[in-house]
């Protein structure tokens, strides 16, 4: 029998990591293993993992700082694959596996055998969130557009990208791509993972395989983007051009920059030059870095 292993990253989450460990130990198929990184929680998720740490299915690392999302996945991809596992599925710690999630997804890869190393589930925040799912079309500029919520009437669906809320990637394909990209910090770091991987394979996302992604309510912002907006701007250009090419780079550069025009316009409207100034650092340095290649954590953007 296939070895799964499962990786799951928290940071500052005791609650949502107890429900999310709970649903994962409830599975009718389980899971061989068990990966955990802790990215330096302070709110009681160590105690919490503590009371883990005896089973035999754990794996459970702690970083001494916060890596990031994009930080940790790295660490427990390359973790879960050290361990020997045929399939590693890969989530966060807001995503509550419906109990037969990994039964349904080994079912499928026994219906689709030679078809595919890799497969995705279904998320679901007050319904379908199509955005999980994408396809790339375009030639000369690239767009990422996501599957219509009819085809998740179907009993599967290919797609191009699939986020970490329940990709499951199999052994042979981590050996070919490696790991995800640990210096994003956060965001696009699934993206670009998966555009790795469909050079290899094809996904398949299985309909009926289900996640209930808890997403907590983000904090208010003070303008119109807070510091994580650093690290989508920068890690989408920096993955287009890895990707796509300078021509869908321009393109996103072009379409920031005007974005950032607008923003700011209406700030210094509402007489908040500060706040305009600093928006527009952040465009900059987001944009320069993309197209730079400078990744990793940027001090002046940080939680």
């Amino acid at each position: 029998m296939e070895k799964h292993a499962i990786v799951i990253v928290t940071y500052n989450r005791a609650a949502l990591l107890k429900e999310c460990l709970e649903a994962v130990e409830s599975q009718t198929r389980p899971y061989d293993r068990i990966v955990v990184i802790d990215n330096a929680s302070s709110d009681g998720t160590e105690a919490l993992l503590k009371t883990k740490r005896e089973k035999p299915a754990y794996h459970i690392y702690r970083e001494p700082k916060n890596t990031g999302g994009a930080g940790g996945f790295a660490r427990g991809v390359r973790e879960a694959y050290a361990t020997g596992a045929d399939w590693v599925t890969i989530i966060d710690d807001d995503a509550i596996l419906e109990p037969d999630f990994l039964e349904t997804i080994c079912a499928a890869q026994e219906t689709c055998r030679g078809q595919s190393l890799c497969y995705a589930g279904v998320p679901l925040t007050n319904g379908i969130r199509p955005g999980h799912r994408r396809r790339v079309l375009g030639k000369r500029i690239k767009k990422e557009k996501a599957v219509p919520v009819s085809e998740y009437e179907q009993e599967f669906f290919t797609c191009d990208i699939a986020s970490f809320c329940g990709l499951v990637v199999h052994r042979d394909v981590i050996a070919k791509v490696g790991f995800p990209e640990g210096r994003f910090f956060i965001w696009y770091d699934d993206t670009e993972y998966c555009l790795r991987i469909a050079k290899e394979t094809k996904i398949i996302n299985v309909n009926r395989a289900v996640i209930q992604h808890k997403v907590p309510p983000s904090a208010p912002m003070e303008g119109f983007v807070s510091w994580k907006d650093y690290y989508g701007i920068r890690n989408r250009i920096y993955m287009a051009k890895k990707h796509y090419g300078m021509e869908t780079v321009v393109y996103i550069t072009v379409k920031k920059i005007f974005r950032c025009l607008l923003e700011c316009g209406k700030l210094l409207a509402k007489k908040k030059g500060k706040e305009a100034r600093k928006e527009a650092a952040l465009y900059r340095d987001a944009i320069r870095d993309g197209i730079g290649g400078k990744l990793g954590v940027n001090v002046r953007y940080y939680p």
